[in-house]
């Protein structure tokens, strides 16, 4: 009886994005953007101000170094 070799497979991809990020939304919404070394992060809140956005997002570009330095 012959027995199969499992096979691993690796699929690498060019885009800079993975291909399964989708947002769908409707309404009225405040946008706000944070450009990091890496590119633009944009956001959406249909609840708080443009100010409140940078406030919340303020610590964005150090997380987005830290991941980007963390990847194998």
């Amino acid at each position: 009886m012959r027995t199969r070799r499992a096979t691993r497979r690796i699929r690498r991809s060019t885009r800079l994005y993975s291909p399964y990020l989708l947002a769908i939304a409707a309404g009225a919404f405040v946008h706000g953007s944070v450009r990091t070394a890496q590119g633009a992060l944009a956001h959406l809140n249909a609840r708080e101000t443009k100010a409140d956005l940078a406030e919340l997002f303020a610590s964005t570009p150090t997380m987005a170094t830290f991941f980007f330095h963390s990847q194998v």
